[in-house]
C-alpha cells in the first residue's frame, strides 16, 4: 500500500463518480474552479496491489507570512480506516512543501472521524435540508408547508417568470442587495463567473417581472444531487415570492434530469429569514461531522488563530 499524487486525471475521475459518496467538491470540476479563481490544488491517492482504494482533492489556501493551508472539501474518498498512515504520512509530507500550518476536513461521511480536534466555523454547513426528488412534484408540494405552497402560486399567478441565464453582473446586483439586507457577505463577481464558467453541472436560473430581474439563483446539478448554491433577491416587488417559483423550478428540472437528492446547502441558525424560507419546502434535516483539523505546526497555528480573533475583535 502505498500514497502518491495522482497524475492520471482519468484514474481520479473514474474512481470519484463511482464512490458512493460523490460530491461536487471532490470533483474535478471543483478542482478547475478551485485553480480558476487562482487556488493551487493537488489529488492524493492511496493505493492498494494496483488499485486506487482511496482519493482526496486537496485544495491549498494562501496565508501572510509565506503560509498556508489545506482544504478537502467532502472528503477523503474511499476506505480511510484501512489507509490513514499512508493517508496522512503523505498529507504531512505535502504540507512540509508548501508550508501549511493545518489541514480542513469537511467529511460527507457522516461516520467518518479524521481527529478529535475541532474548528469552530465550518467551511461546509454542518446541518443541511434535503428533498426527496423520488418522490412525485404532488408529494413534494404535499409535504411543504401550507405558506410554501401559496407562495409558489402566488408568483406564477402574478406573472414571474424563470429563465436559465449566463448574465452574472444580473445576479450579482441583487446578490449585493440580498447582503446588504440580511448582513452576510459574499464573493466579487469574477468568482460566481468562473463558477458558472468552469462548472459544467452549475445553472444560473433568473426570476423576471415585466422583464426586471428581481430573484436569481445558481445550482447545481452534480451525481445524484442537485445543489441550492446561492441565492438572491430584490428589494423590489418582494411581495410576488420570486425566489418561491424559482427554487420549485430548479426542483422540477432536477426532477426532469432523474436526480434523486435536493440539497439546500445549509440551514443557518444564524440567518433566521434564510432558514425559514428553506424550511417551507418541508424535506428532512441531514447532519454532517463538524469541520475537523489536522495541526501541522502548533506554533504557526497559534499565530494564525490568535490573529484571527484580533481581526474580529479589534
Amino acid at each position: 500500500m502505498r500514497s502518491f499524487i495522482i497524475d492520471k486525471i482519468s484514474d481520479y475521475n473514474n474512481f470519484v463518480i463511482k464512490d458512493k459518496y460523490y460530491s461536487l467538491w471532490q470533483s474535478l470540476d471543483w478542482k478547475n474552479f478551485q485553480e480558476s479563481i487562482g487556488r493551487k490544488t493537488f489529488i492524493i491517492g492511496v493505493k492498494e496491489k494496483g488499485e486506487i482504494i482511496l482519493t482526496a482533492l486537496v485544495i491549498k489556501h494562501d496565508l501572510p507570512w509565506n503560509k498556508s493551508f489545506f482544504e478537502i472539501p467532502r472528503g477523503p474518498l474511499g476506505d480511510l480506516n484501512r489507509t490513514s498512515k499512508y493517508f496522512f504520512g503523505y498529507l504531512k509530507a505535502l504540507s512540509k512543501k508548501e508550508n501549511a500550518i493545518f489541514c480542513k476536513f469537511n467529511p460527507f461521511n457522516k461516520y467518518t472521524t479524521i481527529t478529535s480536534k475541532k474548528i469552530s466555523k465550518d467551511t461546509h454547513p454542518e446541518k443541511t435540508l434535503t428533498l426527496n426528488l423520488e418522490l412525485t412534484e404532488e408529494a413534494l408540494l404535499k409535504q411543504m408547508k401550507q405558506k410554501g405552497r401559496y407562495n409558489i402560486k402566488l408568483a406564477d399567478k402574478k406573472g414571474v417568470k424563470i429563465c436559465e441565464s449566463n448574465d452574472i453582473t444580473k445576479f450579482v446586483s441583487i446578490l449585493k442587495e440580498t447582503t446588504n439586507r440580511d448582513k452576510f457577505s459574499s464573493h466579487d463577481k469574477n468568482y460566481y463567473k468562473s463558477m458558472i464558467d468552469t462548472i459544467d453541472s452549475c445553472k444560473l436560473y433568473l426570476a423576471q417581472y415585466n422583464g426586471t430581474v428581481i430573484a436569481g439563483g445558481i445550482f447545481c446539478f452534480v451525481g445524484d444531487r442537485a445543489i441550492y448554491y446561492y441565492g438572491a433577491s430584490s428589494n423590489k416587488y418582494r411581495n410576488l415570492m420570486a425566489p418561491y417559483l424559482l427554487l420549485w423550478h430548479s426542483i422540477k428540472e432536477a426532477k426532469k434530469n432523474n436526480l434523486k437528492i435536493y440539497d439546500f446547502l445549509g440551514i443557518p441558525d444564524h440567518l433566521k429569514g434564510v432558514k425559514e424560507f428553506k424550511l417551507k419546502f418541508g424535506g428532512e434535516i441531514e447532519i454532517y461531522p463538524q469541520t475537523q483539523v489536522i495541526i501541522f505546526s502548533w506554533v504557526w497555528y497559534i499565530v494564525y488563530i490568535t490573529t484571527k480573533w484580533i481581526k474580529k475583535h479589534l
